[in-house]
Formats: structure tokens, C-alpha cells, sequence
């Protein structure tokens, strides 16, 4: 692993701590995607960090141990948002959609085109609330594109 993918990963791991349910999922799918793309996976990345040391059946032990315990933490944590809030998880716990574009452009700027850019900037800065019909129609493409969830 290079050293640049080596930062943007950590990069993508830090905001896994995030008090915004949308951008811990993004930031867990672009940090698969990111291994993918650089033809790595989480078993190999570990090993690499352990030096090696481990044999790939305590590697995987580990990883699966921290995949559970980290599935049931957010499970249990949903379920209770749901339970207090009588909806579903708060993965689209923006309070507006000018929300979703300031998080569209903080946290997934690498993957907006130009010109998606500027339709979310001057979204923010016209303080629009409810998208057109066409408005929100980009909001989806780029929403699909990575992963941010929108709100109802």
C-alpha cells in the first residue's frame, strides 16, 4: 500500500466515528471501495500492519470479532433510535437537504464532477429547502454514486 492510499484510508476510518449515521456508512463503503480499487482487502491490510506475524486464520478471527462486535453495536444502537424516534435508523438524520450538500461536498468531493460541485455550492449558498423536481433528481444520481442517504 502506498503511503497516499495508506492516508486516504485513515482518512476514511476516522470519520467512522462521526455522530451522523449517513456519513459512517458512506465513510465504511469508500473505504471498502478504496481497498478494492487498490486490489487489497481488510484481512491483508491487517496482516500488513501486524507485520505478518499472525497466521491468516487469526487474522481472519480477529477481523470477523470486530466485524460482530461492530454490526451489533450499530444494530442495537438503531434499534433504539428507532424505538425513541418510532422511525426507521437515522441514516438520513439530515435536517435539510442544504445538509446533504454541504455533506455531499465535505466529506465526497473526490467523487463529484465539476459541475456537481457547483450545483451543490450554490445550492447551500441560495439556501433553497425543497429541491424542484429536477433538483432533486441530481441529488439522486450523485446520492447513488455514494452512498449518502436523502431525506424523505
Amino acid at each position: 500500500m502506498t503511503p497516499d492510499d495508506r492516508r486516504r484510508l485513515i482518512q476514511l476510518l476516522g470519520m467512522l466515528g462521526s455522530d451522523h449515521w449517513g456519513e459512517v456508512v458512506n465513510a465504511a463503503k469508500l473505504a471498502q471501495r478504496h481497498l478494492g480499487s487498490i486490489g487489497l482487502t481488510w484481512e491483508e491490510v491487517i496482516a500488513e500492519r501486524l507485520g505478518g506475524e499472525y497466521s491468516q486464520a487469526q487474522v481472519e478471527a480477529a477481523f470477523q470479532t470486530g466485524h460482530a462486535t461492530g454490526y451489533g453495536k450499530g444494530y442495537a444502537e438503531g434499534k433504539a433510535d428507532a424505538g425513541v424516534n418510532g422511525r426507521r435508523p437515522a441514516m438520513t438524520d439530515f435536517q435539510s437537504w442544504r445538509s446533504v450538500a454541504k455533506e455531499l461536498l465535505d466529506c465526497h468531493d473526490d467523487l463529484l464532477t465539476e459541475w456537481e460541485r457547483g450545483f451543490f455550492q450554490s445550492y447551500v449558498e441560495r439556501r433553497w429547502s425543497i429541491p424542484t423536481e429536477k433538483q432533486r433528481a441530481i441529488f439522486e444520481r450523485v446520492a447513488d454514486k455514494t452512498g449518502v442517504s436523502l431525506p424523505p
